[in-house]
């Protein structure tokens, strides 16, 4: 049976790039790494995982980029390279709200986000 590649966008390459060079700025293995992982997800990750990800074969999802960026303290704008936005020093709710957020188990905060997005777009719909 064949295997059948995805291409792999500059985007996703700029990610894992980042992602790889954060994890060796941190002194982190790729198995450190997964394991620190595996402590706040409630899944296994392993040491393939980070390499998959790190070359850009898997795409993150949002509670791996959360997560990932908590557990190498960095800014997921920074991750994605998204320019800085002033919108989180603009709200002090935002900045309350995301650190409650920080606070709860992986399946509470998948819970919350999924209804606060759900609101969101019951709110653009009216």
């Amino acid at each position: 049976m064949a295997t059948i590649r995805r291409t792999i966008t500059d985007t996703e390459k700029r990610i894992a790039a980042k992602l790889k060079a954060t994890r060796k700025e941190r002194g982190l293995t790729q198995t450190g790494l997964a394991e620190l992982l595996n402590e706040r997800l409630e899944k296994n990750v392993y040491q393939s995982t980070i390499n998959d990800l790190e070359s850009g074969m898997v795409r993150l999802h949002g509670e791996m980029i959360v997560v990932l960026c908590e557990v190498l303290k960095l800014d997921a704008n920074e991750l994605l390279g998204v320019p800085p936005m002033d919108l989180l020093t603009v709200n002090p709710k935002l900045l309350d709200a995301q650190r409650l957020l920080s606070q709860l188990k992986p399946q509470q905060r998948r819970l919350v986000i999924e209804n606060l997005v759900q609101d969101i777009k019951d709110v653009l719909k009216e």
